[in-house]
Protein backbone atom coordinates (compact mmCIF):
# COMPACT_ATOMS: atom_id res chain seq x y z
CA UNK A 1 0.00 0.00 0.00
CA UNK A 2 1.08 3.58 -0.52
CA UNK A 3 3.51 4.72 2.17
CA UNK A 4 3.30 8.26 3.48
CA UNK A 5 6.92 9.04 2.62
CA UNK A 6 7.32 7.32 -0.73
CA UNK A 7 6.32 8.21 -4.24
CA UNK A 8 3.54 5.94 -5.52
CA UNK A 9 4.42 3.02 -7.75
CA UNK A 10 2.53 1.00 -10.32
CA UNK A 11 2.16 -1.72 -7.68
CA UNK A 12 0.41 0.83 -5.45
CA UNK A 13 -2.05 1.46 -8.29
CA UNK A 14 -2.72 -2.28 -8.64
CA UNK A 15 -3.18 -2.63 -4.87
CA UNK A 16 -5.71 0.21 -4.89
CA UNK A 17 -7.51 -1.32 -7.89
CA UNK A 18 -7.93 -4.57 -6.01
CA UNK A 19 -9.63 -2.66 -3.20
CA UNK A 20 -12.16 -1.22 -5.65
CA UNK A 21 -13.63 -4.72 -6.02
CA UNK A 22 -14.00 -5.36 -2.30
CA UNK A 23 -15.85 -3.90 0.64
CA UNK A 24 -12.90 -1.45 0.86
CA UNK A 25 -13.78 0.25 -2.44
CA UNK A 26 -13.90 3.68 -0.82
CA UNK A 27 -10.35 3.21 0.48
CA UNK A 28 -9.17 2.29 -3.03
CA UNK A 29 -11.04 5.22 -4.57
CA UNK A 30 -9.60 7.67 -2.04
CA UNK A 31 -6.12 6.24 -2.55
CA UNK A 32 -6.28 6.93 -6.28
CA UNK A 33 -7.50 10.47 -5.61
CA UNK A 34 -4.74 10.95 -3.04
CA UNK A 35 -2.09 10.10 -5.62
CA UNK A 36 -3.41 12.85 -7.87
CA UNK A 37 -3.53 15.42 -5.08
CA UNK A 38 -0.39 14.60 -3.11
CA UNK A 39 1.86 13.38 -5.93
CA UNK A 40 0.83 15.42 -8.99
CA UNK A 41 4.15 14.79 -10.75
CA UNK A 42 4.28 11.05 -10.12
CA UNK A 43 4.83 8.73 -13.05
CA UNK A 44 1.61 6.90 -12.16
CA UNK A 45 -0.79 9.86 -12.14
CA UNK A 46 -2.01 8.92 -15.62
CA UNK A 47 -2.87 5.41 -14.39
CA UNK A 48 -4.64 6.83 -11.34
CA UNK A 49 -6.68 9.20 -13.54
CA UNK A 50 -7.60 6.43 -15.95
CA UNK A 51 -8.76 4.02 -13.27
CA UNK A 52 -10.67 6.75 -11.44
CA UNK A 53 -12.43 7.49 -14.73
CA UNK A 54 -13.28 3.82 -15.25
CA UNK A 55 -14.53 3.60 -11.67
CA UNK A 56 -16.78 6.62 -12.20
CA UNK A 57 -18.07 5.13 -15.47
CA UNK A 58 -18.95 1.88 -13.72
CA UNK A 59 -20.83 3.92 -11.13
CA UNK A 60 -22.76 5.71 -13.91
CA UNK A 61 -21.10 9.04 -13.05
CA UNK A 62 -20.31 9.83 -16.66
CA UNK A 63 -19.51 13.52 -16.23
CA UNK A 64 -16.81 12.72 -13.67
CA UNK A 65 -15.54 9.84 -15.79
CA UNK A 66 -15.33 12.08 -18.84
CA UNK A 67 -13.50 14.76 -16.84
CA UNK A 68 -10.87 12.20 -15.76
CA UNK A 69 -10.33 10.99 -19.31
CA UNK A 70 -10.10 14.51 -20.71
CA UNK A 71 -7.60 15.50 -18.03
CA UNK A 72 -5.49 12.43 -18.77
CA UNK A 73 -5.48 13.20 -22.51
CA UNK A 74 -4.62 16.85 -21.93
CA UNK A 75 -2.04 16.36 -19.17
CA UNK A 76 -0.36 13.09 -20.18
CA UNK A 77 -0.30 12.89 -24.00
CA UNK A 78 2.53 10.33 -23.96
CA UNK A 79 0.78 8.02 -21.49
CA UNK A 80 0.44 4.31 -22.18
CA UNK A 81 -3.22 4.79 -21.24
CA UNK A 82 -3.89 7.47 -23.87
CA UNK A 83 -5.59 5.12 -26.34
CA UNK A 84 -7.94 3.80 -23.70
CA UNK A 85 -8.66 7.30 -22.40
CA UNK A 86 -9.53 8.48 -25.91
CA UNK A 87 -11.80 5.50 -26.42
CA UNK A 88 -13.53 6.19 -23.11
CA UNK A 89 -13.84 9.88 -23.97
CA UNK A 90 -15.48 8.92 -27.25
CA UNK A 91 -17.85 6.50 -25.52
CA UNK A 92 -18.75 8.94 -22.77
CA UNK A 93 -19.15 11.91 -25.11
CA UNK A 94 -21.81 10.14 -27.08
CA UNK A 95 -25.04 8.98 -25.62
CA UNK A 96 -23.11 5.78 -25.06
CA UNK A 97 -23.44 2.67 -27.12
CA UNK A 98 -26.27 0.37 -26.04
CA UNK A 99 -23.74 -2.43 -25.60
CA UNK A 100 -21.57 -0.36 -23.20
CA UNK A 101 -22.74 -2.21 -20.03
CA UNK A 102 -21.74 -5.52 -21.62
CA UNK A 103 -18.34 -4.10 -22.59
CA UNK A 104 -17.82 -2.81 -19.04
CA UNK A 105 -18.33 -6.34 -17.73
CA UNK A 106 -15.71 -7.60 -20.17
CA UNK A 107 -13.32 -4.85 -19.15
CA UNK A 108 -13.87 -5.64 -15.48
CA UNK A 109 -12.83 -9.27 -16.11
CA UNK A 110 -9.76 -7.93 -17.94
CA UNK A 111 -8.73 -5.72 -15.04
CA UNK A 112 -9.39 -8.53 -12.56
CA UNK A 113 -6.67 -10.46 -14.42
CA UNK A 114 -8.93 -13.44 -15.13
CA UNK A 115 -7.43 -14.12 -18.56
CA UNK A 116 -9.58 -16.99 -19.75
CA UNK A 117 -12.89 -15.53 -18.61
CA UNK A 118 -11.96 -12.09 -19.96
CA UNK A 119 -10.80 -13.55 -23.28
CA UNK A 120 -14.01 -15.52 -23.72
CA UNK A 121 -16.18 -12.51 -22.80
CA UNK A 122 -14.26 -10.15 -25.09
CA UNK A 123 -14.34 -12.65 -27.96
CA UNK A 124 -18.10 -13.12 -27.60
CA UNK A 125 -18.56 -9.34 -27.40
CA UNK A 126 -16.62 -8.85 -30.65
CA UNK A 127 -18.65 -11.55 -32.38
CA UNK A 128 -21.98 -10.13 -31.18
CA UNK A 129 -21.10 -6.49 -31.88
CA UNK A 130 -18.67 -6.36 -34.84
CA UNK A 131 -19.91 -2.88 -35.86
CA UNK A 132 -19.76 -1.45 -32.33
CA UNK A 133 -17.48 1.50 -31.58
CA UNK A 134 -16.13 -0.79 -28.85
CA UNK A 135 -15.32 -3.83 -31.01
CA UNK A 136 -11.77 -2.70 -31.78
CA UNK A 137 -11.13 -2.10 -28.07
CA UNK A 138 -12.35 -5.60 -27.26
CA UNK A 139 -9.85 -7.05 -29.74
CA UNK A 140 -7.06 -4.88 -28.36
CA UNK A 141 -7.76 -5.97 -24.79
CA UNK A 142 -7.60 -9.59 -25.94
CA UNK A 143 -4.22 -8.94 -27.60
CA UNK A 144 -2.89 -7.38 -24.40
CA UNK A 145 -4.21 -10.31 -22.34
CA UNK A 146 -2.50 -12.89 -24.52
CA UNK A 147 0.77 -10.96 -24.73
CA UNK A 148 0.89 -10.59 -20.93
CA UNK A 149 -0.03 -14.25 -20.46
CA UNK A 150 2.76 -15.31 -22.82
CA UNK A 151 5.31 -13.14 -21.03
CA UNK A 152 4.27 -14.58 -17.67
CA UNK A 153 3.94 -18.22 -18.72
CA UNK A 154 6.55 -18.39 -21.48
CA UNK A 155 3.99 -19.94 -23.83
CA UNK A 156 4.77 -18.92 -27.41
CA UNK A 157 1.14 -19.52 -28.44
CA UNK A 158 0.12 -16.46 -26.43
CA UNK A 159 2.39 -14.26 -28.55
CA UNK A 160 0.98 -15.80 -31.73
CA UNK A 161 -2.58 -15.18 -30.56
CA UNK A 162 -1.72 -11.56 -29.69
CA UNK A 163 -0.13 -11.02 -33.12
CA UNK A 164 -3.17 -12.51 -34.84
CA UNK A 165 -5.51 -10.21 -32.92
CA UNK A 166 -3.37 -7.19 -33.80
CA UNK A 167 -3.56 -8.13 -37.47
CA UNK A 168 -7.35 -8.38 -37.19
CA UNK A 169 -7.50 -4.88 -35.68
CA UNK A 170 -5.26 -3.47 -38.41
CA UNK A 171 -7.33 -5.10 -41.16
CA UNK A 172 -10.84 -4.47 -39.82
CA UNK A 173 -10.34 -1.13 -38.02
CA UNK A 174 -7.31 0.46 -39.74
CA UNK A 175 -8.08 4.08 -38.89
CA UNK A 176 -9.14 3.56 -35.27
CA UNK A 177 -7.26 4.57 -32.13
CA UNK A 178 -7.03 0.85 -31.37
CA UNK A 179 -5.16 0.34 -34.65
CA UNK A 180 -2.72 3.13 -33.76
CA UNK A 181 -2.10 1.54 -30.38
CA UNK A 182 -1.89 -1.94 -31.93
CA UNK A 183 0.82 -0.78 -34.34
CA UNK A 184 2.93 0.50 -31.45
CA UNK A 185 2.12 -2.54 -29.35
CA UNK A 186 3.14 -4.86 -32.20
CA UNK A 187 6.40 -3.02 -32.88
CA UNK A 188 7.45 -2.64 -29.28
CA UNK A 189 6.35 -5.63 -27.33
CA UNK A 190 4.64 -8.59 -28.94
CA UNK A 191 6.92 -11.58 -29.06
CA UNK A 192 9.87 -9.90 -27.39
Amino acid sequence: MLEETSSPSRQDIFDLLELLHTDKALEGFNGLKRILVEYPHSSVCDDALYFLGVFYAHKQQNDKALACMQRLIRSYPASNMIHFARAWREKLSRNSAPELPEFLECEEAFFNKNIFVADRMLKEFSERHPKSVLADNALLLRAILWKNHAEFSGEEQGFETAKSLIQTILQEYPSSDAADFARQFDELSVGK
